[in-house]
């Protein structure tokens, strides 16, 4: 249960080391899920706790945008699709 508290960043670090790397490849050809699990973690008590459930969502935002973001750093935005 401990670990809950930093998977999202864990994920969100993965996911950007991965596109990183691929950027760079010769070839690069990929294909990367990287689903964060907050929002899917217990969701009567993050609306019964609606503080809680606005930071676990501001923090998704976060990662999400991190992810964008290292995409467009990587300039591989033209051939990228982000479900």
């Amino acid at each position: 249960m401990e670990y809950r508290r930093q998977i999202e960043g864990d994920i969100t670090n993965a996911a950007v080391d991965y596109i990183g790397r691929e950027a760079k490849a010769k070839q690069p050809s990929s294909f990367l899920y990287g689903g964060l699990t907050n929002t899917h973690y217990s969701t009567l008590r993050m609306l019964i706790l609606g503080e809680v459930a606005h930071r676990l969502l501001r923090r998704c935002d976060h990662d999400y945008c991190k992810v964008l973001d290292t995409i467009k750093a990587a300039n591989v935005e033209d051939n990228t699709i982000v479900v």
